[in-house]
């Protein structure tokens, strides 16, 4: 037979259990609302990150011809990633580069092709 002392015990566990799944419950959804801006969107959380990563003194002109004037069959790459894990770039000329799409996929959001700095995971 269960004593009164192991019933009492499992009780207060249970208590404290759901406690906690609420205090995790609220701190979640007080996550999602601060980040509501943030879309969920790949394409459309990468022009949030492009306009939060491009400084005020950006030259807007040069981007837009440095990406008009792309080659055929390659594309506009960041050479330092804009969400990278321990190095941010910034979306200016001087971090745009073409490269083609097979070495675009192969750099993978890495600095300098090393590979301890990659670009950090959506959580």
């Amino acid at each position: 037979m269960e004593c009164a002392r192991s019933r009492s015990a499992k009780r207060l566990l249970r208590r404290k259990r759901k406690k906690a799944e609420d205090d995790l419950y609220a701190l979640k959804l007080e996550w999602r609302t601060l980040r509501a801006d943030i879309p969920k969107s790949p394409k459309l959380r990468r022009e949030v990150v492009e306009r939060i990563q491009t400084p005020k003194w950006a030259d807007k002109v040069a981007i837009a011809m440095f990406y008009a004037g792309r080659p055929k069959g390659f594309e506009v790459d960041h050479i330092v990633p804009l969400q990278g894990r321990y190095v941010c770039g910034l979306h200016v000329e001087n971090n745009l580069q073409y490269l083609s799409k097979s070495d675009n996929r192969k750099k993978q959001a890495t600095f300098g092709g090393c590979p301890g700095i990659t670009r950090r995971r959506a959580a």
